[in-house]
């Protein structure tokens, strides 16, 4: 899903054309692939006043303690080799979370890999600054920048959910507002170490939408090194994303940073089983009223990861902890910082092909801009499943 640099159709074309006959030595037949998680977990909030919803929470702290989640999704997948040496590939997956909203397919999209002449990716997926970031070392399948924790064990209170997926608030993935938009990408092969890839996506849209879908002509760009210096591995990577239009732009209170743009880096260093390293990400936008009816809200933020991994034969354990700040809320009656702070501890053991058993514990603390603590809340959090791959 993740690592895989962008040129325009006509250099597609004619490296295509330059390497000689397309025909294909078969065609293309579809295998099945996915994963499946079944999680279980525990959750301690502790609120000024149970029972009742913190400001910037829409309803009440939940009175259940215990509760389970899910995830699945099937692939289909095929690839074929051309008589001229590009292999093409397709990969579509069906969400399959019982009773579950939201799209049906999260990823549908082409891949052309030339051995010389790098590969190109065509259809909804994520961004080359996305798909190029090295994150914090951790084991979780929850993770510090996933929105399992944030989305689901311990929703954030004080921000509204463009802020959570998309801001620099609690992540540095560097979605922002690109949750697999239909996009074209080029990724470069890699040479000395390092790898770029850039890709245009025309709007925020996963599907067939020729309207407008909010922000628009987004450019991402990501490059990542891979190094190794007798046993001490070296991953770096920088990405940015920057949308080039935002029709709602004048909803923006004047002087503010209009500018929709995301950066992100990080750095790990491995040896031995061991990994350490860090990722930082920053926007300075401004988000438009379109988001929050309420207020012209803003997704200034800032995020930042360190973490701590040890993995030896099915073994695996790691420690993690972020710090966030994001400025603006709700309402114009809450205009100051949001801050965050979580630490955790995971483990994962391999059961046997493709079966992980995983387990973690987190402490999430978060509090907001009013002076009290009528909008602060602390969360204890406790998870454990199994993930098969298939």
């Amino acid at each position: 899903m993740k690592k895989a640099l962008l040129g325009t159709s006509a250099l597609v074309a004619a490296s295509v054309l330059a390497a000689g006959p397309t025909t294909a030595a078969e065609p293309l037949k579809l295998g099945l692939g996915g994963y499946m998680e079944q999680s279980i977990g525990f959750v301690d909030h502790d609120v000024p006043a149970a029972g009742t919803a913190p400001i910037g929470m829409t309803q009440p702290v939940r009175a259940e303690k215990v509760d389970i989640f899910e995830e699945t999704e099937v692939h289909f997948k095929g690839s074929t080799t051309l008589d001229n040496g590009i292999k093409i590939a397709v990969q579509i997956e069906l969400e399959a979370l019982s009773g579950g909203t939201g799209d049906q397919i999260d990823e549908s999209y082409i891949t052309f890999t030339s051995p010389t002449l790098g590969q190109v990716i065509f259809g909804s997926e994520n961004l080359p600054n996305y798909k190029m970031h090295y994150g914090a070392p951790t084991v979780s399948r929850q993770g510090l920048d996933s929105s399992d924790y944030y989305g689901f064990w311990a929703p954030h209170i004080n921000t509204t959910a463009e802020h959570r997926l998309n801001a620099a608030y609690g992540n540095t993935s560097g979605r922002f507002f690109a949750n697999d938009p239909q996009h074209i990408a080029y990724y470069t092969p890699r040479l000395g170490g390092f790898q770029l890839g850039v890709g245009y996506a025309p709007d925020t849209s996963q599907g067939n939408a020729f309207r407008n879908a909010g922000l628009e002509s987004g450019l991402s760009a990501g490059l990542n090194y891979r190094g190794d210096f007798d046993g001490f591995g070296v991953n770096a990577s920088f990405g940015v994303i920057y949308w080039l239009q935002d029709p709602n732009a004048n909803a923006v209170a004047a002087g503010s940073d209009r500018t929709p743009i995301f950066y992100q880096g990080g750095l790990n260093v491995t040896f031995a089983g061991f990994a350490v390293g860090a990722a930082y990400a920053a926007t300075p936008y401004d988000a438009t009223a379109a988001n929050n009816a309420a207020a012209a809200d803003s997704f200034d933020s800032w995020t930042l990861n360190v973490g701590a991994s040890y993995k030896t034969g099915p073994y695996g354990i790691s420690i993690g902890y972020q710090t966030s700040e994001a400025e603006g809320s709700v309402t114009n009656a809450l205009s100051g910082e949001d801050e965050l702070s979580t630490w955790e501890v995971a483990g994962t053991y391999n059961l046997g092909p493709g079966i992980n058993w995983h387990a973690a514990i987190a402490h999430i603390s978060e509090e907001g801009e009013v002076v009290g603590s009528t909008d602060d809340i602390d969360s204890l959090v406790g998870v454990t499943g199994i993930v098969i791959s298939f």
